[in-house]
């Protein structure tokens, strides 16, 4: 059961990865792959931070509202993707290095 777990979660990851693919098509592939292995750390680490904050605020009687949150997330991540490429990412070979 656990190995059909870790199955299933790298096979979702390989499928963002191809939508992406589809998405920012004209984007290099190093570059594509360092952004959404940079993304998949700061999803993980904001949903930590967001249930942290959470469980705190409820302790003190106040609110956290997660939904807005993981939507302000979705824009952070979804510009950060899609941010054009920079001058320096061009000399450092990403741009035209297949």
């Amino acid at each position: 059961m656990f190995a059909s777990s870790q199955e299933e979660e790298a096979d979702s990851f390989r499928r963002v990865y191809k939508l992406l693919q589809l998405a920012l098509s004209d984007m290099p592939e190093q570059l594509l792959r360092q952004r959404y292995l940079s993304a998949i750390s700061f999803i993980m680490f904001s949903l930590g931070q967001f249930e942290r904050l959470n469980t705190q605020r409820r302790k003190r009687s106040r609110s956290f509202n997660v939904n807005h949150a993981i939507e302000n997330l979705i824009d952070m991540v979804a510009g950060a993707l899609s941010a054009p490429i920079s001058p320096l990412e061009v000399l450092l070979g990403y741009v035209g290095a297949a």
